[in-house]
């Protein structure tokens, strides 16, 4: 055997010797190590995945405590009876005609247990409520107002409405939603909690909208046929105005800050002098002075304001 052969041989020998070493290390040392690294990083994506669990835990507990002190009554049957009492309430204080309210049966809101179990834990009950009533644009304005401000756990799903008429009226559909949690923290009576006032009021916000009302042709003959036949003073020396309106027309005596009684209108008595009276119909100011009827101040008003806007143009 030559030396270069010999030398080829060792060489040969090193080389597998190399390769051996290197399996047994990958074996042995490196594929462990990178095993163990793949498993430490899944058990910290775990643990992450826990703490980000726990933290929104712990963020949907606090809300879900300022939810029980909004919530409705805790007993559902309670619950669905007070908040249809409120509402008709609210209905008839804002004169609302021909309101018809009804609320479905409570529906349990559930959700996960803790553990990881299949098993979900009842937390509450959802309480679809439905309203359909006859008002106007301000008197709608105004219900949902007081729908915003009042402090129940509750939210308007739907509202539909559909001009009657010339469109002075509408037809109004309302889908709300209320919610009995079991954690509330009272069992028979409703939130007395009162929204901040954090955003624009909507009777300011929507004044523009309730002033055009895009939803009118022409003038609501409730309006039109109200005149005004007296101005007198009682035996106090208070200043009344006498209007004939209503439906049947009857003669209603009215006095600064009293308001007629219409069922989809709301005329309001701002100031009385001896030749007329400031009325705020619908919020809007009109001047009507004796013998007239609110029908010939609002045509001249209309008409005022179409040759305004063709001037404009």
């Amino acid at each position: 055997m030559t030396p270069r052969t010999k030398l080829l041989i060792g060489v040969g020998a090193a080389v597998l010797l190399l390769i051996a070493a290197d399996r047994i290390y990958q074996n042995w040392v490196e594929l462990p190590s990178q095993q163990t690294q793949a498993q430490i990083d899944h058990l910290d994506a775990e643990l992450r995945s826990i703490h980000d669990a726990q933290a929104a835990a712990r963020k949907l507990g606090r809300r879900l405590t300022q939810f029980e002190t909004r919530s409705l009554p805790s007993d559902p049957e309670l619950a669905r009876s007070q908040y249809l009492d409120w509402l008709l309430g609210l209905v008839e204080s804002h004169r609302w005609g021909s309101a018809a309210i009804d609320a479905g049966v409570p529906t349990a809101i559930e959700i996960k247990s803790r553990g990881g179990s299949r098993k979900r834990r009842l937390i509450g009950h959802s309480i679809a409520v439905s309203l359909r009533a006859k008002t106007t644009l301000p008197q709608l304005v105004n219900l949902i107002h007081d729908l915003e401000s009042a402090g129940h756990l509750h939210k308007i799903r739907n509202l539909a409405l559909v001009p009657l008429g010339a469109g002075n009226e509408l037809d109004v559909s309302l889908a709300i939603e209320a919610i009995s949690l079991r954690g509330a923290d009272r069992t028979d009576a409703l939130s007395d909690l009162i929204r901040a006032d954090d955003e624009a009021d909507p009777q300011v916000t929507y004044q523009d909208l309730v002033r055009r009302n895009f939803f009118a042709r022409g003038i609501s003959k409730a309006l039109a046929q109200i005149r005004l036949q007296a101005v007198t003073t009682d035996k106090r020396g208070r200043v009344e105005a006498w209007f004939l309106a209503g439906t049947p027309a009857t003669t209603q005596i009215v006095t600064v800050g009293e308001s007629l009684d219409l069922v989809t209108h709301e005329v309001s008595i701002d100031r009385i002098e001896q030749d007329g009276v400031q009325l705020l119909v619908n919020q809007s100011p009109y001047w009507i002075a004796l013998g007239q009827t609110l029908g010939d101040v609002l045509t001249a008003s209309e008409s005022k304001n179409l040759a305004s806007a063709d001037k404009q143009e």
